[in-house]
């Protein structure tokens, strides 16, 4: 298409095949958590801002296995609570895991993919994408072709999240 005729919806390239050299080797059980919190995780500082909360909101007994485990797995607790039990509030381990890895203190409008995430092998990545799709996302089979869909209110993080579809072939539109 001559460029003058391009406009908006055109696609110009599909990157396809992207790998990445992974620059640290995060567990699965951290990858998935993060997917969590980045989710439907609360991690802003406190009132006092010495601390920060540290809970992920899911009605789904399985995930809410699959949270607990994940937050035993670097040292954390968790317990159930919130007004109608799908709060996982989590203490002990979990606030400096959370300032280590640069989550702590994100507000929904400021989450993005942690860059330890994006620099991760595919393994971490998928696992990162399979938290975050089970909160904030969802999929369909229904129709001409699968579809999957997911939302947030900060633009930077659905790039991000993109970008990680990529790599596994997966091509969105905004």
């Amino acid at each position: 298409v001559p460029a003058k005729e391009l406009r908006i919806g055109h696609v110009l390239a599909l990157r396809i095949g992207i790998k990445t050299i992974p620059s640290s080797k995060p567990t699965i059980e951290e990858c998935r958590l993060a997917g969590y919190f980045i989710g439907d995780g609360c991690c802003t500082f406190t009132r006092s801002g010495h601390s920060c909360n540290a809970s992920v909101v899911s009605s789904d007994p399985s995930q809410g296995v699959d949270i607990r485990r994940c937050v035993e797995s670097i040292g954390g607790a968790v317990h159930l609570g919130g007004s109608r039990g799908w709060t996982y509030f989590m203490s002990k381990g979990i606030r400096p895991w959370l300032y280590e890895h640069k989550l702590a203190g994100q507000r929904t409008e400021t989450k993005r993919v942690p860059s330890w995430i994006l620099t991760a092998d595919d393994e971490c990545a998928a696992n990162f994408l399979g938290a975050f799709f089970a909160c904030d996302g969802g999929g369909s089979t229904s129709g001409a072709r699968p579809a999957i869909e997911f939302y947030n209110t900060s633009r930077q993080l659905l790039e991000e999240v993109q970008s990680l579809l990529l790599r596994f072939g997966v091509y969105t539109m905004m």
